[in-house]
């Protein structure tokens, strides 16, 4: 079983109310206000945060857009994750979505090194 972790935040009104308490997580999704963002790097100074994270042999990371994410809950993440070939099960299951906003991921395995 994997286990998935979120490494970044998104910029956003209910991403602040997530973190308030005031909404939970899987109500986010159908929040009216969702797109409203209170951040974003448009070379004015912002200082984007940087993180360092230590990467194990086999470890596999899915980098995503919000539009992908909205798209999939993460048991489907998971399994897709889990399927032999991730990007193209990725673009067979995006072609049944409704596709509310533009997507786009890396995925990635860890060979070390």
């Amino acid at each position: 079983m994997w286990e998935t972790a979120e490494f970044t935040k998104d910029h956003s009104y209910v991403e602040e109310q997530v973190d308030k308490g005031e909404i939970k997580r899987d109500e986010v999704r159908t929040n009216p206000y969702r797109n409203i963002v209170t951040s974003a790097v448009v070379g004015d100074g912002y200082a984007t945060p940087l993180k360092v994270y230590t990467c194990e042999e086999g470890t596999k990371y899915l980098i995503c857009s919000d539009g992908f994410w909205e798209e999939f809950w993460e048991k489907e993440m998971v399994e897709l994750i889990e399927s032999r070939n991730f990007c193209e099960a990725a673009l067979k299951k995006i072609q049944d979505k409704p596709l509310r906003d533009n997507v786009s991921f890396i995925f990635a395995v860890f060979k070390g090194g």
